[in-house]
């Protein structure tokens, strides 16, 4: 005769979803490993779940951190404006614009007889905020912007000859026009700094 089967009441059958969420602190027990047996599958540790949470979060953060990078750094040659250094040796006169537009117009003193000045157009090459002539009985220079060689765009101390040629080939300007220059040069930077000479 064949044994009867038992039933369990519905009360006590097993539940393995709950079985698989459900973690019991036994002594000597693996808390991560509960009734792995009933359930066949771990449950994890809620460090993972935080773990996962917060790179989902992050995860929405990159795409806006990125644009605001990107936008960042296409606004920046914005910022910088390009500066034309236009020098009339006839006028003795130099005429600052900075986007196409006039800025100043100051008096200059260019190369006197057998010290010409060059022609052309140049960038900077040299900077110096205090700088004296190695050539012409260490002269001062203050502010110079170096385009050619030795030849510079420098406040002078002899502003009484602006206005007409006086120097050994460099630009002179009045010492407070020299700095003015200077700290737009700088500003914008010599990449975006051009010198005519004509």
């Amino acid at each position: 005769m064949a044994p009867a089967k038992v039933r369990l009441p519905r009360s006590i059958s097993p539940d393995p979803v709950r079985l698989s969420t459900e973690v019991k602190l036994n002594p000597g027990r693996d808390p991560v490993r509960p009734l792995q047996a009933a359930s066949g599958t771990r449950k994890l540790p809620e460090k993972y779940h935080q773990g996962r949470r917060f790179m989902s979060l992050l995860s929405g953060w990159r795409p806006a951190v990125a644009a605001a990078i990107v936008w960042s750094l296409l606004s920046i040659p914005s910022a910088l404006a390009d500066v034309v250094v236009h020098i009339d040796k006839a006028a003795q006169r130099m005429s600052v614009s900075v986007n196409g537009q006039p800025r100043y117009n100051w008096p200059i003193s260019t190369g006197r007889r057998g010290y010409g000045t060059p022609s052309g157009v140049f960038r900077p090459q040299m900077m110096a905020r205090r700088w004296f002539s190695r050539k012409y009985y260490n002269s001062p220079m203050p502010h110079s912007i170096f385009f050619y060689h030795g030849f510079a765009i420098h406040g002078t101390t002899d502003i009484r000859r602006l206005g007409g040629p006086a120097s050994h080939g460099c630009v002179r300007l009045h010492p407070s026009n020299a700095a003015t220059l200077y700290a737009l040069v700088e500003r914008n930077g010599r990449g975006n700094t051009r010198i005519e000479i004509y």
